[in-house]
């Protein structure tokens, strides 16, 4: 499994992010919150 991620969004302005990095992937993500332009 790689521990690498991409995403493209085009037209998207963050507010805010946060990783949740876990050993145990069903728990492992992000959060975040943004603008859709």
């Amino acid at each position: 499994m790689s521990d690498d991620a991409t995403a493209f969004v085009p037209g998207h302005v963050t507010g805010f992010f946060s990783a949740h990095p876990d050993d145990d992937p069903a728990v492992a993500g992000s959060r975040g919150a943004g603008l859709t332009l």
